[in-house]
């Protein structure tokens, strides 16, 4: 084999080889900083929880839970006590390294209200931790 031929081969393997490493860098940060279970208190001082799922595609799944969410209601002394789930899907952006969300989710009582939301949650790298769009901090579920 000529010096030319194997310039060629050699070429083309890396260029094979650097767009399966790109397609690898652009599937992982999803699932390594985004995937997996989160809790945080709200501005409103509850306690929530959240759990977080992306696909290959960049699609992505939400559950979200809050123990005391004010958008339901409010006890006598002004504290939040009505529970909220809710349930979404996403997409990633690597551009920004976030994962927005278009969700529905209702207040459990007999006849909790339905509310449609969107959120967007950013990594923050040096801690490990989300930011969502409201500016709460999120962390990862013990």
């Amino acid at each position: 084999m000529n010096r030319k031929a194997r310039m060629s081969i050699t070429l083309v393997i890396v260029v094979s080889l650097a767009m399966v490493l790109a397609t690898v860098a652009y599937a992982r940060p999803f699932s390594e900083n985004f995937s997996g279970n989160w809790v945080s208190t709200d501005i409103d001082g509850s306690y929530q929880e959240l759990s977080l799922k992306g696909y290959r595609d960049g699609s992505a799944k939400m559950w979200f839970h809050d123990y005391g969410a004010s958008i339901c209601g409010l006890d006598a002394s002004g504290l939040p006590y009505i529970e909220f789930d809710g349930r979404g899907r996403g997409t990633y952006d690597p551009a920004t390294d976030s994962v927005s969300f278009d969700a529905r989710g209702r207040c459990l009582t007999p006849h909790g209200a339905r509310i449609n939301y969107s959120v967007t949650f950013a990594y923050d790298g040096v801690n490990d931790a989300l930011i969502d769009s409201a500016g709460v901090i999120w962390y990862r579920a013990p």
